[in-house]
């Protein structure tokens, strides 16, 4: 593989250096180099997981090291790297604690002479091997061979052992000289001789070769004698590398007369030996009567296992019997042969799990990656269904088809359901030693126009799990989003023929399982609970579960309810066919794929659920997308039978913007037209906060429930207490001795309050449990507890809900409306609920003024951006000026919510905090990065007189500006332009330098991307104005996306700082960059360190620092500039005459360079520093030139 001018990178180099990370780094070590190759897009999420399984990467702590992996994978892990060695040295030698290395491998032995001159790796010679082997004195390489001759033998005669058979050189010199063998006693486990004399005794079994004279009149050969510890025995090559595990060979000689056969990068190659004319494909596969042979190189090893001197220093070959075959199959090895450079057309890394030897196109040239189909296309066998099972399956299909047809009492599926989006999401892959002690992993958050690319439909599901047999799918969403509804909906999908693929679906409710039980099997999980579908002959039925496990989707609903969930991969079962396992050992089965492997599970949980530390081992994170305003409209006419009504409902909607911002949220849009159908007047007008919903909704619904019953009067204020006890636990689910009254418990039921669940296992079906029905009605409840109920204390409120809780594990999002509902229940006007349900107890007079107090005593400006936009919330709850002008005034000038996902209403509160601020005469930059705020609620931000700038993603501002071009808002559209800015710029994605460019294009063309024709009046004053810039894409990523900054940067005419530390850019970076510097005159700044930087590179970056006239501050710490390129930057100091601080330290200089850059400091007095110091410069010498100049720093 080239690289510009670097050096070829030869296969066996890379695999060298994996091995070496195999057996050196630790556990810790080797999964953050694996996630880092996933990053970068070396390999797949699948394959990086299916290489952690395999070397038991999650069963071991990370400070230890590696316990067993196999030569197997070390190939196949070496094969990706290689592909993509631009992309992975940087990364394997950041694992390795070294600069990166380059390959010079010389004529890969002479059996492949020139091998690096060929123009592809199948342009062979036709007298190629012939000639290459006479070149071989077969006899010198036997009598030089040390490890394959027995030496003690009884007679003193040199006896050749395993893995090489001592008949071998008669049939080798056959072959040289006819170019035909036979060797399929060759691998046997007896010889020819030997399978005569069966009667022979083990102590006899070794045959004793005697002296062959030469017929050329040569004296015999002598052999060289070695001390017995010296031979290596059969045993001992089994145990370094089995012939099974160095499979992965370069050259195969086949039984069948004249052929070979060569694999350089996957693909059979045959021609003739001497005269022998080319074979096809069927003549390379070895006959029934005898087994091929394959030479392949030799792995390093601690001990090497055979020792070749053909060609000293060079690669060493060995013979080893090939795999066992079918007669219709050649096993394509997965390493290239020896000295393999990768043509410059080398395809992406393929998902190498999926090559197996029955799918393998022999044809294809190595350019061109195998045609592999889906899993789901291979022809595999699948045993044949069973009447019982068929039967089964039909009664499953319709019973779930009448269940399932209901979202809601009197709302069927089909005339109600909205179906919404999917979004695929990703996980931030952290790296280092203590990744896997992070719990939380951070969800990637996506711009809006991100999001809108990354959308899926229901029917996408599982597309990307055809390439894979197993597969774990989380499907995220926040409480009341339809996690329960979609999931209702595939299974619905199944029972009409919507998913062919699965034969069987079975849908688990966590909140109806019993994680005290230790007597499940797989069996009873899937055909015993409760829930399930009565099933006539389990046991046939589960029988064909087993033999077809990628046939099955396993659903595991309410997943938040898993209350076993610590410690949840430990002590997995294993066995699918024991019993006396719990549920979390049944999960953590099948989530490792050890029940089951290749069935489909599908989770569902809130995103800071309980699934939150387990999300980087899943393969694919879906999250379910909130309604967009077009489909609120479409809810609402689907809602409302009457026409006229729905077009009344969706007025007053739209009427009352932060309601029908909630109304992104399914529930909550249900709820708000719950009320417009009930309260149906031409005076209602829906209420302004979230709490005032929840307590209309609430006060409406226990109505209703009084109406159908003969006692109008029902105290809920024990529900109340219940609810706060159970959230206090994280948990919604109760029992019949904590409802202790039958009568508050039907009316909970009645009211819609609880939802009862099927709960027990197969020896008590008949037990019920409870659940509050949503986590919103169970934190409002809560809520009215803290408040009315005196065994609540103002102290305890404010500890409760208003600080924030130092908690060893995430809360999710039990408590995330806790806060929002106690503030706008103490300001509510008015009584909170009919006495007939509820009374207060306490004085929520005293407990306002202690809430207030809270409030006065925060700092708005030290709080972080998540607790902050609960602060705003909570405030706005209130709907009191005097709280609100105070949170406006303590704000920050410089408002910055970068990290926290904004929906549409934080957007709208924002912007009604942000309208008090108006009246205070106060100003504000806001910081919207990475928040993923819609477009929409942006435009609202941006038009607020009183935001002077604004950051936020590229891509969304764009957006921004085209819809306001299209709608012809020229002034707002001006504003917007004027006010945005990317200062500071950070860089960690590639999708932020494309971004920059897609700006930087816009600013040089005056044109949006969307307008062909009308040109924008003005020039991107953010790009005029960007004054500092990180480059942070680190080792892997930055020297590919570098050059697309450097081509952009002469635009940035006022950048001050270019932050450019440890990406790995190299000389040719460097390079790229000194024909950018030209540009920067305003420079102030430049950092370089750890950017492998040689003396190549500082040859031209020095000619080009003078033109930076205001460069004050240089660092080229860390890199590799030796004498040469630091006399080069000592010729050009003197001409940089602003230049203040200069370091070079812990670079390759030595005395001489460091007395040539104290002689250039001499002639610069303006300079302060000079920081030059690494172990090549005696210390002594250091020390004389810090006396002469004390500018240069000690170290």
């Amino acid at each position: 593989m080239m690289y510009g001018d670097q050096d070829p990178v030869h296969f066996e180099g890379v695999l060298d250096q994996v091995r070496r990370v195999l057996q050196e780094a630790t556990c810790g070590e080797i999964q953050g180099l694996l996630e880092k190759m996933v990053e970068a897009h070396v390999f797949s999420n699948h394959y990086y997981q299916t290489l952690s399984k395999e070397a038991c990467l999650w069963d071991q702590d990370p400070g230890e090291p590696l316990r067993a992996h196999t030569e197997d994978m070390a190939r196949r892990l070496a094969l990706a790297l290689w592909q993509k060695w631009d992309v992975s040295q940087g990364i394997l030698c950041g694992v390795l604690d070294q600069e990166p290395f380059s390959f010079h491998s010389e004529a890969t032995c002479k059996f492949f002479p020139d091998l690096g001159d060929w123009e592809t790796p199948y342009d062979l010679p036709d007298d190629f091997i012939s000639e290459a082997l006479s070149l071989v004195d077969v006899e010198n390489l036997i009598s030089e061979s040390s490890t394959i001759f027995d030496v003690d033998g009884d007679d003193g005669q040199d006896t050749l052992v395993n893995p090489i058979h001592p008949d071998i050189s008669d049939d080798f010199d056959d072959f040289l000289s006819h170019g035909t063998v036979n060797l399929s006693w060759l691998f046997s486990e007896r010889g020819p001789e030997e399978q005569r004399e069966t009667d022979v005794s083990s102590s006899d079994r070794k045959r004793r070769r005697p002296k062959q004279k030469k017929t050329d009149g040569s004296p015999p050969l002598k052999r060289r004698k070695k001390k017995k510890q010296d031979i290596l025995s059969k045993d001992t090559v089994q145990d370094t590398g089995s012939p099974t595990n160095v499979l992965s060979s370069v050259v195969a000689i086949s039984p069948t007369p004249g052929v070979v056969q060569v694999s350089p990068t996957g693909t059979i190659v045959h021609f003739p030996v001497g005269s022998i004319p080319c074979y096809n494909t069927a003549a390379l596969l070895p006959p029934s009567e005898g087994q091929a042979f394959h030479i392949i190189p030799a792995f390093s090893a601690t001990q090497p296992v055979v020792k070749c001197s053909v060609v000293p220093g060079g690669p060493a070959y060995m013979l080893v019997p090939a795999s066992p075959v079918s007669p219709i199959t050649q096993i394509v090895p997965l390493s290239p042969a020896v000295g393999a450079v990768a043509s410059p057309d080398t395809p992406p890394c393929l998902d190498f799990t999926l090559m197996s030897s029955t799918s393998v196109n022999r044809e294809l040239m190595p350019s061109e990656p195998p045609d592999i189909p889906p899993i789901e296309n291979v022809a595999t066998p699948v045993p044949n269904i069973p009447k019982c099972v068929e039967d089964y399956i039909e009664e499953a299909k319709s019973l779930i088809a009448q269940s399932c047809q209901h979202m809601e009492k009197d709302m069927r599926m089909e005339s109600h359901y909205i179906d919404v989006r999917l979004v695929q999401r990703t996980i931030l892959m952290k790296s280092g030693k203590n990744a896997n002690k992070c719990l939380e992993k951070e969800l990637v958050i996506l711009s809006d126009v991100e999001r809108r690319k990354a959308t899926l439909s229901r029917s996408q599901m599982f597309e990307d799990a055809q390439m894979n047999r197993k597969q774990v799918i989380a499907l995220l969403g926040k409480s009341g989003t339809g996690k329960s509804t979609l999931i209702r909906h595939l299974c619905l999908d199944w029972a009409s023929g919507s998913l062919p693929r699965f034969h069987f679906v079975f849908s688990i409710n966590c909140r109806t399982l019993d994680m005290t039980c230790s007597r499940y099997s797989l069996k009873s999980l899937l055909f015993h609970l409760p829930t399930s579908v009565p099933c006539q002959d389990s046991e046939a039925v589960f029988k064909h579960v087993l033999a077809a496990p990628k046939n099955v989707l396993i659903i595991f609903d309410s997943f938040d309810d898993f209350k076993d969930h610590e410690g949840i991969l430990h002590s997995p079962a294993t066995c699918n066919t024991e019993g006396n396992y719990s549920i979390r050992q049944l999960f953590s089965g099948l989530f490792q794929k050890h029940l089951l492997p290749g069935c489909m599970i599908l989770i569902a949980t809130r995103p800071k659920g309980a699934l939150n530390q387990l999300l980087r081992k899943v393969d694919s994170i879906l999250e379910l997308c909130d309604f967009s305003a077009a489909e609120i409209e479409l809810y609402t006419s689907k809602y409302f039978k009457d026409h006229l009504q729905g077009a009344r409902a969706l007025s007053k909607l739209k009427q009352q913007r932060f309601i029908f911002s909630l109304c992104s949220n399914p529930l909550l849009c249900r709820s708000a037209c719950f009320l417009l159908d009930h309260l149906d007047s031409a005076g209602y007008v829906l209420p302004s906060t979230l709490t005032g919903l929840c307590q209309e909704v609430l006060s409406q619904c226990l109505q209703l429930t009084l109406q159908k019953l003969a006692d109008k009067k029902q105290d809920i204020s024990r529900l109340c207490c219940l609810a706060w006890e159970r959230l206090k636990a994280h948990s919604s689910l109760l029992t019949d001795e904590q409802l202790s009254s039958e009568k508050l418990r039907d009316f909970g039921l009645l009211s819609d309050i609880l939802t009862a669940h099927a709960a027990g296992t197969a020896r008590a079906k008949n037990e019920v449990s409870y659940s509050f029905s949503h986590l919103l009605g169970q934190n409002f409840l809560s809520a009215l507890h803290v408040v009315l109920s005196k065994d609540v204390s103002e102290k305890a409120l404010v500890a409760q809900t208003m600080q924030p809780q130092k908690r060893k594990k995430p809360h999710g999002e039990w408590l995330d409306t806790m806060q929002q509902f106690t503030v706008g229940l103490l300001y509510q006007k008015g009584e909170l609920l009919d006495s007939s349900f509820i009374s207060p107890t306490a004085d929520i007079e005293v407990k306002r003024s202690a809430v207030e107090s809270h409030v006065y005593s925060l700092k708005p400006a030290e709080m972080a951006p998540a607790r902050l936009l609960e602060l705003c919330h909570s405030v706005y709850e209130s709907q009191t000026k005097k709280l609100s002008k105070h949170l406006a005034k303590n704000l920050p000038s410089a408002l910055s919510l970068c990290g926290t996902q904004l929906t549409p209403q934080d957007a709208y509160v924002l912007w009604d905090l942000l309208q008090h601020a108006e009246e205070l005469r106060k100003s504000f930059f806001l910081d919207l990065q990475d928040t993923g705020i819609p477009i929409s609620s942006l435009k609202d931000l941006v038009g607020l007189a009183c935001v002077r700038s604004f950051r936020a993603a590229i891509l969304d501002t764009v957006g921004l500006w085209e819809e306001l071009h299209n709608c012809e808002e020229e002034e707002l559209l001006k504003s917007a332009v004027d006010k945005f800015t990317i200062q500071p710029f950070k860089a960690t994605q590639e999708g932020h330098i494309n971004s920059l460019v897609m700006l930087i294009h816009i600013h040089r063309n005056r044109k949006l991307p969307s307008s062909d024709s009308v040109p924008l009046e003005q020039d991107i004053p953010a790009v005029k104005e960007l004054e500092k810039l990180d480059f942070e894409l680190g080792p892997s990523n930055g020297p590919l996306v570098f050059p697309k900054l450097a081509g952009v940067l002469p635009a940035l005419e006022n950048l001050k700082s270019l932050d450019l530390e440890n990406n790995k850019i190299g000389d040719s970076g460097v390079e790229i960059l000194a024909g950018a510097l030209f540009a920067l005159s305003s420079l102030k700044r430049l950092n370089l360190s750890q950017n492998t930087i040689g003396d190549k590179g500082m040859v031209k970056l020095a000619p080009a620092l003078p033109a930076l006239h205001s460069l004050q501050c240089l660092s080229l710490y860390n890199n590799q500039i030796a004498d040469n390129g630091a006399e080069k930057l000592a010729s050009v100091l003197p001409e940089i005459k602003s230049l203040l601080d200069l370091d070079v330290g812990f670079n390759n200089l030595t005395d001489t360079g460091a007395v040539k850059l104290s002689q250039s400091l001499k002639s610069c007095p303006w300079m302060k520093t000079l920081g030059m110091w690494n172990q090549c410069i005696p210390f002594g010498i250091f020390k004389h030139l810090h006396q002469q100049d004390s500018r240069i720093k000690q170290p």
